[in-house]
């Protein structure tokens, strides 16, 4: 009966050599990104800003819904405005949390921890690296070396991948830069002057990317890029919000709120126009108004589970994954990558995407929930 199982098993993976790839390209993963050590990791357990974990928890399950929901849903009213609100908050709040968790853990440092913040960028490159790959592979299947090449120089960025590359790049200027951007960030004569470089971008043709780095750094129509000059005002945001040790109040809560509702009205009379790739004023804007709002309901509901036993289980479960976002952002491509091979393409109602995500999400908590942060502390404490 043994036999009969491992045979059956063998012929499985032998009929699907592309589950095998998979599954070693996952266990990789998991060996790159999955850690004990987190970027706040310098920093002494009382200062742990332990909200933004719970943030990057709840927007990275927020993400790979939106990708699930991408891949396999139909197209419907509900699975539409799920994608709309996750393409305006998931990317802007992670640009936001690492800021934040750059000024505490790197750029605040009196000697910044070079090697260290080099290492992120190693890892973060890796984890490009693989998802691109993973993504040629599965799903367009067309992995060539000559691809692999172009992917391994940024020649060719790959679908669900492109975010990855911003982060690898503001990584690297932290490195290189730390001990400027700190004295930077006290000068608002520099803050203006950077505020006039982004919106100087917004002035280059959209089609100036003619090497995909001018792409990257600034904008472009080649690839889906998530350019780091006009992204750079909400990094910036949570690096004065790390600096001074707050969070957005009622008082910007209400001014985002007004602002969404003004611009919703304006959109839909045609007077603004909201654009993504490349990323418009309209768009940013938006973007930061949904931070404000998340932030300030997660500062909110983080004072809440310290007093209910059961919103602070379901924190610390959004913490634990926060703590680990890489590995679940990369995870989660390769697992719905090789799932794109055997779900037909927009086959699923929005209950049967929810499966999937549900299935997705519960193969990386079991990889992850051994890794849990511990005690969760508030920001006040």
């Amino acid at each position: 009966m043994l036999k009969i199982r491992y045979r059956f098993i063998i012929q499985t993976f032998i009929k699907n050599p592309d589950a095998i790839i998979g599954i070693f390209l996952f266990i990789f993963a998991k060996k790159i990104t999955l850690t004990t050590k987190h970027l706040f990791s310098s920093l002494p357990q009382q200062q742990r800003i332990n909200e933004i974990d719970i943030l990057k928890g709840l927007v990275i399950s927020l993400m790979i819904l939106s990708h699930t929901l991408h891949f396999f849903t139909k197209s419907t009213f509900i699975g539409d405005k799920i994608i709309l609100i996750s393409k305006l908050t998931s990317f802007s709040c992670f640009v936001f949390c690492f800021g934040f968790a750059c000024w505490k853990a790197y750029v605040d440092k009196a000697i910044p921890p070079r090697k260290k913040i080099f290492l992120t960028a190693a890892k973060i490159y890796t984890a490009y690296i693989i998802s691109g790959c993973s993504y040629r592979l599965f799903v367009d299947k067309s992995l060539t070396f000559e691809e692999s090449i172009n992917i391994f120089l940024f020649i060719d960025i790959p679908g669900y991948s492109e975010f990855l590359v911003f982060y690898f790049f503001i990584a690297i200027i932290i490195g290189l830069l730390a001990t400027k951007i700190k004295a930077w960030m006290q000068s608002k004569k520099a803050l203006i002057i950077t505020l006039l470089i982004v919106l100087t971008s917004f002035l280059l043709p959209s089609k100036s990317d003619f090497i995909p780095i001018i792409g990257v750094l600034f904008r472009g129509v080649k690839f889906p890029y998530f350019p780091v000059i006009p992204y750079l005002p909400i990094f910036i945001y949570g690096m004065y919000c790390a600096k001074n040790n707050v969070f957005p109040n009622f008082r910007f809560l209400k001014i985002s709120i007004a602002t969404i509702i003004v611009f919703a009205l304006l959109i839909q009379v045609d007077i603004f126009r909201l654009k993504r790739f490349p990323p418009n004023p309209v768009w940013l804007t938006l973007c930061i108004c949904f931070v404000n709002i998340f932030i300030f309901t997660i500062h909110k509901f983080f004072k809440i589970s310290l007093e209910n036993k059961l919103i602070q289980k379901l924190s610390q479960n959004f913490a634990s994954i926060g703590y680990n976002t890489l590995f679940c952002f990369l995870g989660s491509n390769i697992l719905i990558f090789i799932l794109s091979n055997y779900i037909e393409f927009e086959k699923y109602t929005l209950i049967g995407s929810l499966f999937v995500w549900i299935l997705i999400m519960l193969i990386l908590h079991y990889f992850h929930t051994i890794q849990n942060p511990k005690k969760i502390v508030s920001v006040n404490t």
